[in-house]
């Protein structure tokens, strides 16, 4: 089986995600991030998952690793606002 580029690999999580198949998407963004932990679409997905599975500090975290390799990157920073919320910080 041949391994999916990080872009398709985070696309492919992204329709896993939107169809409510949280722990596929996880699976594949921790794949991701193996591979480059670096990716801040792959940190800022598996962190939302974290979130919404019952997981809010270390989604949080995750984002939070985002943000410091993205800071100006809108949508880092939008789900930077909803883990705050999330974690009532």
């Amino acid at each position: 089986m041949w391994a999916l580029s990080n872009s398709d690999a985070t696309e492919a999580a992204a329709r896993h995600l939107a169809a409510g198949r949280l722990p596929e998407a996880a699976a594949i963004l921790e794949d991701v991030l193996r591979r480059r932990p670096s990716n801040t679409e792959a940190l800022c997905g598996l962190g939302a998952i974290l979130l919404k599975r019952g997981e809010p500090e270390r989604g949080f975290e995750l984002i939070a690793q985002a943000v410091a390799l993205a800071p100006a990157d809108a949508v880092v920073m939008g789900n930077l606002a909803i883990a705050y919320m999330v974690c009532d910080k």
